[in-house]
């Protein structure tokens, strides 16, 4: 992510596409990219460049706020003991919440979908699935 940083303090706005209007006040900035774990890079601002620094950001503590998140913080500090934002956002991560919605919700899997899970990376045939089929659950009979 550090290297993602210095690349990122390299790019200009033709390099940019801009998805929200913000402050245009120089700043300190972010890069935050999910994946097997949850990266995170900073880029601090001297007052005329932005110079990288990597982090461990992704092992922050998940703060539950709302009673659906305090569900998904019992089930990952019963299953992990430190509940963080890559442990839910990461890879496994997205397997995990996969198996807490199927228990919370009562609805299984289908046949064809539990055969590719026990062959594949879970987390990579969800994430695919869920982008072709839009669809992961298969009600209950």
């Amino acid at each position: 992510m550090e290297a993602n940083a210095y690349g990122m303090a390299a790019l200009e706005d033709k390099d940019l596409e801009n998805i929200k209007d913000g402050n245009k006040v120089p700043g300190n900035a972010a890069i935050i990219s999910p994946g097997t774990g949850l990266g995170e890079g900073g880029l601090y601002w001297d007052g005329s460049h932005y110079h990288p620094f990597a982090t461990e950001g992704g092992h922050c503590d998940f703060s539950p706020r709302n009673e659906a998140d305090l569900e998904i913080w019992e089930y990952f500090k019963q299953k992990y003991e430190h509940v963080s934002w890559e442990r839910i956002i990461s890879g496994s991560g997205i397997y995990d919440i996969s198996v807490l919605l199927r228990r919370v919700s009562g609805i299984n899997e289908p046949q064809w979908l539990r055969d590719m899970l026990a062959k594949e990376d879970p987390a990579a045939v969800i994430t695919s699935t869920a982008q072709k089929e839009k669809i992961l659950f298969a009600k209950k009979p």
